[in-house]
């Protein structure tokens, strides 16, 4: 029986990880290989291209980010109006140097450059409005907010916010920004209060 390798793994993780830090333009194949003693041929086996592993960094980043992440800030037993809350809070938990969201990071860097991994990371944003869409959706049935409340563009702007505080938490490595003008959210949505 042959050996199991973990080197897809390993390349994936690599990749996630560098490109995190720095940046996809900032990253060459040779990096990741390094980074995960992977040979060239173990690399090229796995990914066509390096911007076929980019899309597959985008669609593991959405994995973790939805499992590890959403799913526990976004629990049915919080609150709909505390989940944004709870989101940044668990953020601001993180030690490790602030490098901001790779699905913002990833928009900025590839909505001129890339049109698969354009395509990619829209529909990574595309999934974290759905979540907060649904949240919203929730908070309308269960009458904290109007039935009128436009749902979808509630969760883009919340998306949009976020994203924005990440963007002022990895320029100024601190997670102040978040703490205090996370909470500031609530404007967004308040008009609609019932």
């Amino acid at each position: 029986m042959g050996r199991t390798s973990d080197a897809k793994e390993r390349i994936l993780d690599s990749a996630l990880a560098l490109i995190q830090e720095r940046g996809y333009a900032n990253v060459g194949v040779e990096d990741i290989m390094q980074t995960a003693k992977v040979g060239k041929s173990s690399f090229y086996h796995f990914f066509k291209s390096k911007e076929k592993l980019g899309e597959a960094v985008v669609d593991e980043y959405t994995r973790r980010t939805c499992k590890d992440l959403f799913d526990r800030a976004f629990a049915a037993d919080i609150h709909p109006l505390q989940r944004f809350h709870k989101l940044t809070a668990m953020l601001q938990t993180d030690t490790r140097p602030i490098v901001g969201c790779l699905g913002g990071n990833g928009a900025a860097e590839h909505a001129n450059n890339s049109e698969p991994l354009r395509i990619k990371t829209d529909a990574f944003l595309d999934q974290i409005v759905g979540r907060f869409e649904d949240t919203f959706a929730e908070a309308v049935s269960e009458m904290d907010l109007h039935p009128d409340a436009p749902t979808h563009d509630l969760a883009a702007a919340s998306v949009a916010y976020l994203q924005g505080l990440f963007l002022l938490c990895k320029v100024k490595q601190s997670w102040e920004p978040m703490t205090t003008l996370g909470p500031m959210v609530e404007h967004l949505w308040h008009p609609y209060l019932v």
